[in-house]
């Protein structure tokens, strides 16, 4: 989630058209970088309806991202206004290795090896 509050000028950052030809304010950008060098993904929502909503002077805007493999992340959100300006944030997320589950010991092949 990015919580964004304009300045003088309105935010605004679209993501092109929706399936109906819509433009929607999407107010930030969303970028994922990683784990391996090569990789980077530009976040867009589903259908490219994104989930903003006001809440006074601010506005919020979240995506929902899949961290697909173990390592370190890094997710840049941007946001731009009609003036021009444009602010940035970078995250770091890490991923720790998934630990394989051990399967429980059975008692059958305990009791066969004595």
């Amino acid at each position: 989630m990015a919580r964004v509050r304009p300045g003088s000028a309105p935010l605004y950052y679209t993501l092109g058209a929706d399936d109906k030809g819509v433009y929607h304010n999407a107010v930030a950008a969303w970028e994922l970088y990683g784990p391996g060098e090569p990789d980077c993904r530009f976040l867009i929502p589903p259908r490219r309806r994104p989930r903003v909503r006001r809440i006074g002077k601010t506005w919020e805007a979240r995506i929902a991202i899949r961290l697909p493999r173990p390592g370190a992340y890094r997710l840049r959100v941007a946001a731009t206004d009609l003036a021009g300006r444009v602010a940035v944030v970078w995250k770091t997320l890490r991923v720790a290795p998934h630990k394989a589950a051990q399967p429980p010991a059975a008692a059958g092949a305990e009791a066969a090896s004595r």
